[in-house]
């Protein structure tokens, strides 16, 4: 997984990323893919930018350990 940290974001650097790292990815005949949240437009506005699309959506479901389980 690769972040951009929020300190050096708008400058261009995971479109850099992206258009470096596809092609090769592509060269190996693979299919490059990015996982954003869908709450992120931004990077979902910068991925269909670069030429990508949406081919999957994936739910995600997060959960907590209740403390008196983990000290069990």
């Amino acid at each position: 997984m690769v972040c951009i940290a929020p300190a050096f974001r708008w400058q261009g650097m995971a479109a850099r990323l992206v258009l470096a790292v596809a092609p090769g990815v592509r060269a190996r005949d693979e299919r490059p893919f990015l996982r954003t949240s869908a709450r992120n437009a931004n990077a979902i506005r910068l991925y269909e930018s670069l030429g990508l699309r949406l081919r999957h959506r994936t739910a995600f479901l997060a959960a907590r350990v209740p403390e008196t389980v983990r000290q069990q």
